[in-house]
């Protein structure tokens, strides 16, 4: 029997689950989720792995005066579309990092008039606090790039190592950025006013892969073919490029890859030349004391002054030619990683995502069992939960000496239980999620062929996901760990190969352990589907990654969070209720109905058909402008011209009179899988509440975070209602003004 823990003890436990908790957000990038903005060309292009190509902004900022700077930053774009891929201008503008830009954004840079600023990565944190612009060099557009996910960034040329280093200890940013950042960066090499020996020898003690894309080893000079120096590699075509860095970043090295690519001839410049104007622009930079950031530009000026413009030229050459390269190998990349990912999906075809012992599952009705059925899509977490109950807080030992407990471990994840629960329920629905190198999770998610678990991703780096319940004696929870590391794995991109299952299902459900990137992916495919979403928010840390700057919230039909979780997205909203009460039971339900109001009035007034307010041991209140009484999917696709919300108050059901609650661990999410199936049994609003309720009674007095008990039989609308014949009581309601009717 579970018993109270003392402060004294759960406090240590308590701190160090929010010291870990907290180090978990502020490692998930959410504040540069912030920072960064994706055009939705580019998003929509990497949720679909479409090749996409990263373009640096300083060549229209810094590199070329106006208005040769925006022409030519307009043709590189139209020769990365002309050759198949999406390109992705990135620069500063009023302090965010646009990923992709406008022609009007491209023309503010290339005039020049906002005074933006030569970007590299020490300069990011300066111009993003100070909302200024700026346009990003090779390593700060390295970085943006990156974190959204794009593999490939076309420039001309790199930094490197300056000519004199021995004096000044003058070594560009770039290259630090490519010995730890997973990028491929297309360029004409380095820049020839650079000592090119000594960059290469740089780059090989920092383990960058450097490649020449062409027939032989020879490594470019920029304006000139040849330098004088051997890559250690090359590759003659686009398709060989990407092998490569294919191989690279399936290695996990962490590295970028140098693809170097020769200027082609007719347009290379006279290499004495270029060198002569090179030394005479480096002894002027000696006289006149020019340092850092300005030596490159200044140079670059100077060696196309004193060239006769032939540099400038050759320059403008080089990075169209750049471009087409680098989009062939971004569309050879795409289809190489469509290529692994396929491969992948056949091989985990038949591992199934739920441990579900063959003796329990029941048939499935005759309309899940039709071939030609949608089923419902659910992308999520897949844990290990631990749970860990019977500590004596009187005799615990701190002496290093064991303590004696109940310590229960089985698969979970919010995603893994609401499949099972559906599943149970006898639909089939597909999940999407990811696992680790656990071999004894691996056998054991192997154990049966239940569930259609395509969507299922082995990560031999990672752990599986792991999340550590201490119960009271109550079987409540005092305090919890978790380790979700393996959830990032879950990107639009492997999303994406179920775009067509997304696009058909009756329903999609996600947690919000995923990435914020496949929530906005997700909810983008749905909205133009006209497929219901269900948001399950999972704990308050994670509650508000649905309110983003993409309103993907506008696209949720219905999400379940409990009253902190509610609260956690109207502060995201910018709605908080003055003088708000939790559900603590000395408020009344009346009151707390009103709280709730305030939260869910933007959300049902826009487009979610019922939010579902989770109230522990008090029920659930669920605000909708819908029939209770009709089918609840049948009010989602029927536009409603209703202008009124109303809050029913459902209360908790207890099958037996002082029966012990065992555990809450599964109770919300056995509700949550409970009130789908009936809506795809075609229930009224009512029915699928309260059997939702009816399972997570069921779920409360079960170790299991989904319930044996919880079958088709056991949930029969006439079962339902003879153990819940009550009609839910209206506490509230409000006027709408703002309803827009419903495009599913």
């Amino acid at each position: 029997m579970a018993i109270v823990i003392s402060s004294k003890l759960l406090d240590p436990i308590v701190r160090s689950a929010n010291v870990l908790l907290c180090q978990k957000m502020r490692s998930s990038c959410e504040s540069a989720r912030n920072m960064i903005k994706v055009s939705t060309a580019v998003r929509s292009a990497l949720a679909s792995n479409k090749p996409v190509v990263a373009l640096e902004s300083t060549i229209v900022t810094h590199g070329m005066p106006y208005p040769h700077n925006l022409s030519t930053a307009q043709q590189v774009e139209h020769i990365v579309r002309e050759n198949g891929a999406i390109p992705a201008t990135i620069a500063i503008l009023s302090g965010i990092i646009h990923v992709g830009l406008s022609d009007e954004q491209l023309t503010i840079l290339a005039k020049k008039e906002c005074k933006p600023v030569k970007a590299s990565i020490h300069d990011l944190p300066a111009i993003i606090a100070q909302k200024g612009y700026g346009g990003t060099t090779v390593a700060s557009t390295m970085y943006a790039a990156a974190s959204v996910g794009i593999p490939v960034f076309v420039t001309g040329g790199i930094g490197g190592v300056h000519r004199g280093v021995e004096h000044t200890m003058d070594i560009s940013t770039d290259l630090t950025e490519l010995g730890r950042t997973e990028i491929a960066v297309v360029s004409a090499g380095v820049k020839s006013i650079l000592d090119i020996g000594r960059t290469l020898e740089y780059l090989e003690t920092l383990g960058v892969s450097v490649i020449t894309y062409a027939e032989d080893k020879e490594f470019p000079a920029f304006f000139t073919r040849r330098s004088g120096f051997q890559s250690p590699y090359n590759a003659a075509t686009a398709e060989a490029a990407a092998e490569l860095i294919f191989s690279s970043f399936s290695l996990g090295l962490r590295r970028g890859v140098l693809v170097a690519v020769p200027i082609p001839e007719q347009d290379a410049a006279s290499s004495q030349q270029v060198e002569d104007a090179i030394q005479r622009a480096l002894a002027e930079t000696r006289e006149n004391k020019i340092k850092g950031k300005d030596v490159t530009p200044y140079i670059l000026q100077r060696v196309n002054e004193l060239t006769e413009g032939k540099s400038l030229q050759a320059n403008i050459s080089l990075i169209k030619n750049n471009a087409k390269v680098g989009a062939q190998i971004a569309c050879a990349y795409a289809a190489r990683q469509t290529q692994s990912k396929t491969a992948a999906t056949v091989s985990t075809h038949s591992i199934p995502a739920v441990a579900v012992p063959s003796q329990s599952l029941h048939p499935m009705s005759t309309a899940t069992s039709t071939n030609n059925r949608a089923y419902p899509v659910v992308v999520g977490a897949t844990n290990r939960d631990i749970t860990i109950c019977g500590i004596d807080s009187k005799e615990f030992r701190r002496d290093g000496s064991t303590n004696l407990c109940k310590i229960q471990m089985q698969l979970g994840g919010v995603g893994r239980n609401i499949s099972e629960g559906l599943l149970r329920l006898g639909n089939k629905p597909i999940f999407i999620t990811a696992t680790g190198r656990e071999l004894t999770i691996q056998s054991a998610l192997r154990t049966s062929q239940a569930l259609d678990a395509r969507g299922l991703i082995h990560s031999d780096k990672l752990s599986t996901g792991s999340y550590v319940a201490i119960l009271n004696h109550a079987g409540e929870l005092a305090a919890a760990l978790g380790d979700m590391e393996i959830h990032d794995s879950l990107t639009p991109q492997h999303v994406s190969i179920f775009e067509e299952e997304l696009r058909s299902a009756p329903i999609v459900c996600f947690d919000a352990n995923i990435p914020p990137d496949t929530i906005r992916y997700i909810c983008d495919v749905c909205a133009e589907a006209n497929v219901a979403v269900w948001f399950e928010p999972t704990d308050t840390l994670k509650a508000a990654n649905i309110i983003d700057e993409a309103e993907s919230w506008r696209s949720v039909t219905y999400t379940s969070p409990n009253v902190a979780e509610l609260l956690v997205m109207g502060d995201a909203l910018g709605v908080t209720p003055p003088a708000w009460q939790s559900e603590d039971t000395a408020v009344s339900i009346p009151t707390l109905a009103d709280q709730v109001k305030l939260i869910c009035r933007p959300l049902i007034a826009t487009s979610m058909m019922a939010v579902f307010v989770t109230l522990g041991a008090r029920g659930v209140l669920v605000a909708t402008t819908a029939d209770i009484e009709q089918p609840l999917a049948g009010n989602v696709t029927q536009v409603s011209d209703r202008t009124e919300m109303r809050i029913y108050h459902y209360p908790a059901c207890n099958m037996q009179e002082n029966e012990t609650c065992v555990s809450v661990s599964g109770a919300g999410d056995s509700m949550v899988a409970t009130i789908i199936a009936g809506m795809l049994e075609n229930r009224s609003l009512d029915d699928c509440v309260k059997a939702g309720l009816l399972a997570a009674a069921h779920s409360l007095h079960t170790r299991e975070p989904i319930p044996t008990t919880l079958t088709p039989a056991a949930f029969t609308v006439a079962c339902t209602r003879s153990l819940l014949p009550w009609k839910p009581q209206m506490i509230a309601k409000d006027l709408l003004f703002a309803r827009r009717a419903s495009n599913r």
